[in-house]
């Protein structure tokens, strides 16, 4: 596989999922859901990433209990001062990996990624 923009999602339910660049994930992944903290980021390293914040998340009230959410805009830089742990670390935990065009399954992945380690 030539070395693209790989990026890594661990979802809360254990699936990881492979998309080629940042702006994918920006689209695909709600502001909301990431601020919660209901996905882990990782690059083509297996290194942690965590979403910083362009414009936040917005909530508000329509009447009584019903609300309303608006996603805010978000980036994915490194998280270099967290013990957040790498995607290697993490493989025993994943469940399965979400079809993509690079990678056939999660022995793939992580030969790809103990090559690409920073």
């Amino acid at each position: 596989m030539e070395s693209k923009e790989v990026m890594f999602v661990l979802a809360d339910d254990n699936m990881l999922y492979v998309h080629d660049s940042s702006e994918v994930i920006n689209g695909a992944y709600e502001g909301i859901d990431v601020e919660n903290e209901e996905f882990k980021f990782f690059d083509k390293h297996g290194n942690p990433l965590i979403a910083m914040f362009d414009e936040p998340n917005q909530q508000g009230k329509i009447v009584g209990s019903l609300g309303w959410v608006g996603s805010g805009k978000y980036h994915l830089v490194p998280d270099k001062c967290s013990s957040r742990k790498s995607l290697i670390e993490l493989m025993d935990s994943i469940s399965g990996v979400e079809g993509n065009s690079y990678f056939r399954d999660l022995s793939e992945i992580h030969s790809f990624v103990s090559m690409n380690t920073e």
